[in-house]
């Protein structure tokens, strides 16, 4: 789906974070961070 959207939401999305960069603010939910583990499941 975000395959197929890329072409239209680029442009927004590429604007949002550039703004937050110039403006140094960024919201709440970019601050948040999920990194896998590495392990496997059922192993």
């Amino acid at each position: 789906m975000l395959r197929e959207a890329a072409p239209i939401i680029t442009s927004s999305l590429t604007h949002i974070f550039n703004d937050s960069l110039e403006k140094g603010e960024f919201p709440d939910a970019w601050k948040l961070l999920s990194v896998p583990n590495g392990r496997a499941v059922g192993c």
